[in-house]
């Protein structure tokens, strides 16, 4: 449904630019509706829908502008039939119905038949999604190619989609990140959002180059893709090899992405606040940041709150209230939560021991790979802690948690 949306305020713009010129035009040259012929009349029936769906939807407006779409797509006008395909879908101008999919699938069609680019790339994607139409992957294929055969492209990076996913087509990561590079060189954003992340991770016959990654995202995060905004902040925060750390960076592109709403962002950003890294530090500002994101469920949030709590960083110290955090934290798999509750319960400080919570949390931890939680499961067979005593077992862990150390982030970061 965000395509969508990004498809509305393309074609309202669009709508706005061309009706305005059509209805100068037609007060100028001081022609009557009755005296235009058949096209005309069309144009300017689109023009004067086009000025009614401007701005916030307004139900009266809105119903009158898709009267005026529907008589000129009667006569024939493919913009109209696109954007009564578009009203449709977002049920604008039409009581919400589970009929105007089927709709708008149809005013899509009937434009796209009419070689409308945007018409077509737009029954590709419903056509993929089987919203309005039945799931049909070779159609939606068929139909990006045409869109993208008029240079739309949008319909580039949905067909490059479908040749990495091998939907429609047979698999060619070559061939989509082809077409995602021809996408991204003419300013496509969504293209150069997923060139950047080819780049970082040497995919689809593109080299691994963090430096080339992070032009390709900046130029992404620069038209507003949040995950671009917020991969070019986590590669600032961690650096690695070629791409420099930096906190700084780190955070003005983490809070970008964090006011858009985008979760990881936030409790990255409380990270940062809550360390004074490439920011003054400031426990109220992570505290904020941190809420946002666990109203978005967000397990590293939940995790990040729980600490302040059992630290009484920024809040009142409360044991109880942190393990609440580490257990909402936990219980969506985290291991840095799963393997805190196991030591807290292990340790018992604050809290009495209970080895039977302990081993649960601690067995969970380890089988995420947490190397505290692996040499903790080695500390309790070695001593008969929750588990029957057993060497061997110990032995196991203990490697285990050899080979892991130093491989742990020492923060408790979110990742998609």
């Amino acid at each position: 449904m965000r395509y969508f949306h990004s498809f509305a305020r393309k074609e309202i713009r669009v709508a706005r630019w061309f009706g305005g010129i059509l209805i100068a035009g037609t007060m100028l040259l001081g022609a009557a509706s009755a005296e235009l012929q058949p096209p005309q009349r069309a144009d300017r029936l689109f023009a004067e829908g086009a000025s009614m769906i401007e701005g916030e939807p307004n139900p009266e407006m809105d119903e009158a502008a898709l009267q005026k779409f529907r008589a000129a797509a009667d006569l024939g006008h493919p913009g109209a039939m696109r954007v009564l395909g578009w009203l449709y879908t977002v049920n604008r101008g039409v009581k919400p119905d589970a009929a105007n999919a089927t709709e708008a699938a149809n005013w899509y069609r009937k434009a796209a038949e009419r070689g409308d680019a945007i018409a077509q790339n737009a029954l590709g994607w419903l056509l993929a999604n089987g919203e309005g139409t039945p799931r049909d992957d070779a159609q939606a294929v068929e139909w990006y190619r045409r869109s993208f055969a008029q240079e739309n492209m949008d319909a580039g990076v949905n067909l490059a989609r479908m040749y990495l996913a091998g939907r429609g087509v047979e698999k060619d990561a070559v061939k989509g990140m082809e077409l995602v590079r021809t996408a991204a060189e003419a300013e496509q954003a969504e293209a150069q959002y997923l060139l950047g992340l080819s780049y970082r991770e040497g995919y689809g016959g593109v080299p691994r180059d963090l430096i080339l990654a992070g032009e390709w995202l900046r130029k992404a995060g620069n038209q507003g893709i949040v995950e671009a905004q917020f991969n070019l902040g986590l590669m600032y925060h961690l650096g690695a090899s070629t791409f420099v750390q930096n906190p700084y960076e780190a955070v003005y592109w983490y809070r970008k992405a964090a006011e858009a709403g985008h979760a990881d962002a936030q409790c990255n950003l409380g990270l940062l606040y809550a360390e004074g890294a490439g920011v003054k530090r400031d426990a109220a500002e992570a505290l904020r940041w941190y809420r946002k994101a666990v109203e978005q469920q967000n397990a590293a949030a939940q995790f990040n709150l729980g600490r302040m709590y059992e630290t009484g960083l920024g809040t009142e110290k409360s044991l109880g209230t942190a393990l609440q955090w580490y257990r909402r934290s936990a219980g969506q798999g985290y291991a840095l939560a799963q393997a805190t509750l196991a030591r807290l319960f292990s340790q018992g400080n604050g809290i009495p021991r209970n080895p039977d919570e302990a081993v649960f949390w601690c067995r969970k931890a380890a089988f995420n790979g947490d190397p505290s939680a692996l040499k903790l499961m080695a500390w309790m067979y070695q001593n008969g802690f929750g588990v029957t005593q057993n060497r061997e077992m110990a032995e196991h862990f203990s490697r285990r948690a050899k080979d892991l150390a130093g491989k742990q982030e020492p923060q408790a970061l979110s990742r998609p």
